[in-house]
């Protein structure tokens, strides 16, 4: 069973994503709510596949603010190829989509919210 760690700020959002991975696509998950934990968490456990939300109010890593692009930045620089990113916002437009991926070195990036439950993990699975 792959694994996915999430870092969703809105409860409800993290709680439907954690059905649908779960229930639906057969991931065993594990919820973040700070930089530093996640990035502890990924060096000891190392997850298949990190989701991760652009944006994060109050989030910190290393005392520092962070979003899910210096997030994701921060996991690549320290886990090598590390577990596959994908970026979650309910902001994706198909040039920030772009920017952000290649900012990011994420490996894909979904629009919130998801429309299509079945494609959002048929994509996830083949990412892995």
């Amino acid at each position: 069973m792959s694994s996915v760690f999430l870092v969703e700020d809105n409860p409800l959002v993290q709680r439907y994503l954690v059905d649908l991975l779960e229930q639906v696509g057969g991931f065993r998950t594990a919820c973040f709510e700070g930089g530093d934990e996640l990035l502890e968490a990924v060096e000891q456990d190392s997850p298949d596949l990190v989701l991760l939300d652009l944006n994060l109010p109050g989030w910190k890593l290393n005392g520092e603010a962070v979003d899910g692009i210096d997030l994701c930045r921060a996991l690549k620089q320290r886990s090598g190829k590390g577990p596959v990113v994908a970026l979650l916002s309910a902001h994706v437009l198909d040039e920030e989509e772009d920017r952000w991926l290649r900012e990011s070195g994420a490996d894909l990036c979904f629009a919130k919210p998801i429309v299509d439950p079945h494609q959002f993990l048929q994509r996830l699975k083949n990412a892995l």
